[in-house]
C-alpha cells in the first residue's frame, strides 16, 4: 500500500491560496472619480491593506472555535506532546494504516490522537469538494495529505485537532485559507514557546532513527509506506524533538526493543515543562 508523496509542503500551501481578485481596477478617464481620487480610494485601499496584512502575519483577534470566515488563532497551550506522540500521531492519522490493527494498537497509547477523528485523507476530500464547488483546480491529493502530515508533526496532535476541525467547518476555500493562517501562527508560537528539554539535534536524529526502525519492523506489509512517510517528515520530526522532546522519552525509546515495548514510554513526553 505504498503511496507516492509527490510534492513538498510549500507547494500545497500555494495551491490553497486563491487567485488574485479581479475587477478592482478603476476605469481611467472618469473625471468624477479622478476628482475624488484621494478621498474615494483612501478608505478602500486602507481596508484592503489591513486585510492583506492580517493574511501575511496570521490571524488576529480570533478565537479557537470561531465560525469560519472570522480571523482566528489556535490554543497552543493545548500542546502536551513530545516527539513520540507527534510521530505516532502522524502514522495513526492516515487511512493507509487503518487496516493494520497491530500497528494501530501500538500507536494508540503514544499518539494522543483520537482514533475517531478525521483522517488526513478526509480533510483533503473536503477541501477538494470546496474547490470544485468554486470552480477552482482540485489540487493534488497526495501533496494535500503530505501537507497535513507535516502539520501533525509540527503542531502536535492536540493543536492539530483544532486545525482539522477548522478545515471541516470550512464552507469555502477562503475559510480554509483562514485556517491555514491560524496554523502558521500556531507553528511559530510553538517553536518560540517550546516546552521540551532542549535536546540536541544529534540526540533527536538518533531517536528519530530508532523510532523509524521500530515502526517499520512493526508495520508488516505497510513497512515500505511507513518508511517513506517517516522519511518525508524526518526534518520536521527532528526539529519537533528539539523543541518539544524530553530526555525521559528519548531514554525510554532507545531502550525499547519493539513497538509494544515502546508503549511503556507513554506519558514520558509530558515530563518536560508544559
Amino acid at each position: 500500500m505504498t503511496r507516492t508523496l509527490l510534492l513538498p509542503l510549500a507547494v500545497f500551501s500555494l495551491a490553497l491560496t486563491s487567485a488574485c481578485d479581479k475587477g478592482d481596477a478603476k476605469p481611467e478617464g472618469d473625471a468624477k472619480a479622478d476628482k475624488s481620487d484621494d478621498k474615494a480610494e483612501a478608505k478602500p485601499d486602507t481596508k484592503k491593506a489591513g486585510d492583506d496584512s492580517k493574511q501575511a502575519a496570521g490571524p488576529e483577534g480570533g478565537e479557537a472555535g470561531a465560525a469560519p470566515g472570522d480571523a482566528k488563532h489556535f490554543d497552543v497551550d493545548a500542546d502536551k506532546s513530545g516527539m513520540l506522540a507527534r510521530n505516532a500521531a502522524v502514522l495513526s492519522s492516515t487511512d493507509a494504516t487503518s487496516g493494520d490493527e497491530a500497528l494501530r494498537g501500538h500507536l494508540a497509547g503514544l499518539s494522543h490522537h483520537d482514533a475517531n477523528s478525521s483522517s488526513d485523507e478526509s480533510l483533503c476530500k473536503h477541501i477538494i469538494n470546496l474547490r470544485v464547488a468554486e470552480n477552482q483546480p482540485e489540487g493534488d491529493v497526495d501533496s494535500c495529505v503530505t501537507h497535513f502530515e507535516h502539520q501533525v508533526v509540527v503542531l502536535g496532535p492536540e493543536v492539530f485537532a483544532q486545525m482539522a476541525q477548522c478545515v471541516l467547518d470550512a464552507k469555502s476555500v477562503k475559510d480554509v485559507e483562514i485556517c491555514e493562517a491560524a496554523e502558521k501562527e500556531a507553528e511559530e508560537l510553538l517553536h518560540d514557546k517550546h516546552h521540551g528539554d532542549g535536546l540536541s539535534k544529534e540526540v533527536c536524529e538518533g531517536a528519530q532513527t530508532k523510532f523509524e526502525e521500530l515502526s517499520v519492523a512493526d508495520a508488516g506489509d505497510h513497512g515500505e509506506f511507513i518508511a517513506e512517510l517517516l522519511k518525508e517528515i524526518r526534518d520536521d520530526s527532528v526539529q519537533a524533538c528539539i523543541d518539544q522532546g524530553t530526555q525521559a522519552e528519548v531514554d525510554c525509546l532507545m531502550k525499547a526493543k519493539d513497538m509494544e515495548a515502546l508503549s511503556a514510554c507513554e506519558g514520558h513526553e509530558a515530563a518536560g515543562e508544559g
